[in-house]
């Protein structure tokens, strides 16, 4: 799932992304999407965002859009990223 924004993605050749998976495993960076999340498309099913697992790929690797995450769910992804970098409070 590309997580960078469109400034980011019109600057560079790369993107920032997350992994969507089927394995069904959640910890406190994850959380499952179903079909009801999404504005645009479908799943093949049920699926996991993982925040914590980040990378880049260039753009031109990428070969269609699947899916368009709704709004509500776009923010926890947001809220799970802020959680995932922010200093612990010691």
């Amino acid at each position: 799932m590309i997580i960078s924004n469109n400034t980011y993605n019109e600057g560079f050749r790369d993107v920032v992304v997350c992994v969507i998976s089927s394995n069904k495993f959640l910890d406190s960076y994850s959380f499952p999407i179903l079909e009801v999340d999404l504005d645009l498309g479908f799943l093949p099913e049920p699926s996991v965002i993982k925040v914590h697992k980040l990378f880049t790929i260039q753009t031109d690797q990428i070969l269609k859009k699947f899916t368009i995450l709704s709004i509500q769910s776009f923010e926890l992804v947001k809220e799970k990223l802020i959680g995932l970098i922010e200093v612990d409070k010691v």
